[in-house]
């Protein structure tokens, strides 16, 4: 089971820069994973994390951003505006500078639609919990504004008053683990849909010490359980 998360002194830059020299099999992606506290489900029983998805088609979820944490880890974020990029406290919270890549498909090479940005500022969630992940939500500054193009957009926020999306299908999409057995970053973006469902079944199995009000819960196939805790 993996809860996913769909988002200091930091150097500013007022330019793209260059992609550094990387050695990607060193660089570990920042999954976050919470244990069941129950065996209750839905029909089967839940996996320990999600796994499948397929890649998706180059640059159609053109909002997609990668973050190279401190040259070490990979996460991932979304365009909301000209200069911000919404992601996870849980990989900003100890980072001293993250490099933003838009408009990747391949993440493993150097393409011509990339733009690569390093962060002005960050913003971490003032009550970010890392024991139980609430509030798990930061914003990357960028150092210039970002325009928009075929390659890369921003996607819109919900409205505050959109409701639960419970029987919605939502997309998660990412450089993520896609196998048990293959533990390497895919070079291809990929995406896995979800039906997003009631919190009450994920509070049965994890408890309203992770599950809150906001937390967004969705169900893979008949089997396992994604929150999206912010």
């Amino acid at each position: 089971m993996v809860v996913a998360i769909f988002f200091l002194t930091i150097l500013s830059f007022s330019s793209a820069l260059p992609a550094p020299r990387l050695s990607w099999d060193e660089i570990k992606r920042q999954h976050v994973y919470v244990d069941p506290i129950s065996n209750y489900t839905i029909s089967q029983p839940v996996d320990e994390r999600i796994i499948g998805g397929n890649e998706t088609e180059p640059h159609s979820i053109s909002y997609q951003v990668a973050l190279l944490v401190n040259g070490r880890s990979l996460c991932g974020g979304s365009l909301i505006s000209l200069n911000f990029v919404l992601t996870a406290a849980h990989c900003t919270i100890s980072a001293s500078y993250v490099e933003l890549v838009f408009g990747a498909h391949n993440i493993l090479v150097n393409e011509s639609t990339q733009l690569r940005v390093t962060s002005s500022s960050i913003i971490n969630h003032p009550d970010f919990n890392s024991s139980n992940y609430n509030n798990d939500i930061a914003l990357i500054k960028t150092p210039v504004p970002i325009v928009p193009n075929d390659h890369i957009k921003i996607i819109d926020l919900a409205p505050a008053d959109a409701g639960r999306y419970i029987e919605y299908i939502a997309t998660l999409s990412g450089w993520g683990t896609t196998s048990d057995s293959n533990s390497t970053i895919p070079s291809g973006l990929h995406e896995v849909r979800l039906l997003v469902i009631s919190n009450v079944y994920c509070e049965a199995i994890y408890g309203t010490d992770i599950v809150q009000p906001s937390t967004l819960c969705t169900q893979y196939g008949e089997r396992s359980f994604v929150l999206t805790v912010l």
